[in-house]
């Protein structure tokens, strides 16, 4: 009879495995537990970029609660960066080099840590997208924008961490969860060749691709023997521009785009259960593909300053929020739609038909209410 092993996450993996990593290699849960690090507030104990510290210090009880205080907060984070810096394994790395940049002016919001391994290879760690709705603005306008700002701090970023270590024989991993795994892949094709050989590795988790213009632009097919992507079973965000890209497909203890999640993915061991994408939710993201592809810039650009203008002109303060509060956030911003001016009204109300029509068919789970979307998007409509 063969033993069925049992499948923890992440939370669980730093709080039981404590062999050094000459015993245990790192590993690709490694890479997620930097990756999902990368999310907390750093700036309370690395002030500026040439800060640095073991890990282990950051177990300041006083420090502690401010560190864990990051927008769309989870009730796993405690548990998780508690066990992650009071474990022999991870204690002794050095953590440095962290940058933050948030403008809502400039619509960019961009962190990134590096952290040191006692081997002294360096892994760069990029965030992703955070719960302000100016992270999730400008993760839209990579459809429409080539580069975004953050892929180009992201490049900066690299060059300012390779720079340190330049004239040693530091070697070099990139990882990144959602937006940061694009942040890693981007910033990897634009660094300088001659240099490229330092880096062994650049990880996305779920992170969505590049367009096909930044590919031909950035030798994508020439420099892909580096990249490696994990990508969950039923979510699509890690397929949006790369359907064709052949990503380790996991496992996870979740449904849907909650899958995204990191603390959802099924760990064994060291590593991730594979699993199996269903054609289903290989043809949704083809699906999606296909719309911002064939979407006009014009059509793309209206309905990413429109919705966002809608939202912003509400108390919904952050995505975390709307997730919280489907149903009264649907009425607020319906309400906001009716104070648009009526040709931005009509030209908008159409798109979100044409939109809605595209996806319709993808539903896979029941709506929250019996709300009528099409008689909302009717209702929304200008009045002749």
């Amino acid at each position: 009879m063969v033993m069925k092993k049992e499948t923890t996450n992440i939370t669980t993996y730093v709080n039981e495995e404590f062999r050094p990593f000459s015993v245990l290699p790192l590993s690709e849960v490694d890479l997620a537990c930097f990756a999902k690090l990368s999310y907390f507030n750093f700036g309370v104990f690395l002030p500026d970029f040439n800060s640095e510290r073991t890990l282990v210090s950051f177990y300041q009880l006083n420090k502690i609660s401010s560190f864990l205080d990051i927008p769309g907060k989870n009730d796993e984070d405690r548990d998780f960066v508690l066990g992650m810096i009071g474990n022999p394994r991870f204690q002794n790395i050095k953590v440095f080099g962290f940058r933050s940049v948030f403008s809502k002016e400039e619509t960019e919001q961009f962190a990134a840590v590096s952290f040191q391994l006692e081997d002294s290879r360096i892994i760069l760690a990029f965030r992703g997208t955070d719960s302000s709705w100016v992270g999730w603005k400008e993760d839209f306008e990579m459809a429409t924008k080539a580069p975004i700002p953050a892929q180009t701090r992201a490049s900066l970023y690299l060059n300012d961490i390779f720079r340190k270590f330049r004239f040693k024989k530091n070697r070099f991993t990139l990882v990144g969860h959602s937006k940061g795994g694009n942040l890693a892949f981007y910033s990897y094709l634009t660094f300088k060749e001659k240099f490229k050989k330092r880096i062994d590795q650049v990880v996305s988790l779920d992170g969505p691709g590049l367009n096909q213009d930044l590919r031909r632009k950035l030798s994508y097919q020439d420099n892909r023997a580096k990249l490696y992507k994990l990508v969950p079973e039923e979510s699509i965000i890690g397929q949006i521009y790369d359907t064709d890209y052949k990503a380790h497909i996991i496992q996870s203890d979740a449904v849907l785009l909650l899958q995204h999640s990191l603390y959802s993915w099924k760990v064994v061991n060291d590593s991730f259960l594979t699993g199996v994408m269903k054609d289903s939710v290989a043809q949704t993201a083809k699906t999606l593909n296909d719309w911002i592809e064939q979407s006009s810039g014009d059509e793309k650009d209206l309905l990413i300053e429109t919705l966002f203008s809608l939202v912003s002109g509400t108390d919904i303060k952050t995505m975390a929020d709307l997730g919280r509060h489907k149903i009264q956030s649907f009425f607020k911003i319906y309400k906001q739609i009716q104070k648009l001016d009526p040709k931005t009204k009509k030209a908008f109300t159409s798109l979100l038909k044409k939109t809605y029509r595209y996806f319709k068919d993808f539903s896979k789970v029941r709506p929250e209410s019996d709300i009528d979307e099409d008689r909302f998007l009717s209702d929304s409509r200008e009045t002749d």
